[in-house]
C-alpha cells in the first residue's frame, strides 16, 4: 500500500481514505482528485477482502439487532438499572 497526499498525483487504482473510510476509485485522468491522506489498496486485496467483510457484515448485524432490542425490552420493563455515565 502506498500513501498519498493532496498535492501528488494518483495513478490509477483503488485508494482508501484513512479518514472517513471511504473507497475512491481513481480513474488517472483526474489529477489526485480528492486523495488527500489515502492509501492505495491494490486490486487483488481489495477482491480477496469484499466477500469477507460481507459475511462478517452478515453474521454480525442479526446478533447486535437483537442484543439491542433485549436490552430495550429489559430497560422498559424494568429488570435492568441503567447505570449513570461516568466523566
Amino acid at each position: 500500500m502506498t500513501a498519498k497526499q493532496a498535492h501528488e498525483t494518483a495513478k490509477t487504482g483503488l485508494y482508501l481514505n484513512r479518514k472517513t473510510w471511504e473507497i475512491i476509485t481513481v480513474d488517472g485522468k483526474s489529477p489526485g482528485a480528492n486523495v488527500d491522506s489515502c492509501v492505495r489498496v491494490p486490486t487483488f486485496l481489495a477482491l480477496l477482502l469484499a466477500p469477507i467483510l460481507g459475511a462478517t457484515l452478515v453474521l454480525f448485524l442479526p446478533f447486535a439487532g437483537i442484543a439491542l432490542f433485549l436490552r430495550e425490552g429489559l430497560l422498559r420493563v424494568g429488570l435492568k438499572k441503567v447505570r449513570p455515565a461516568r466523566a
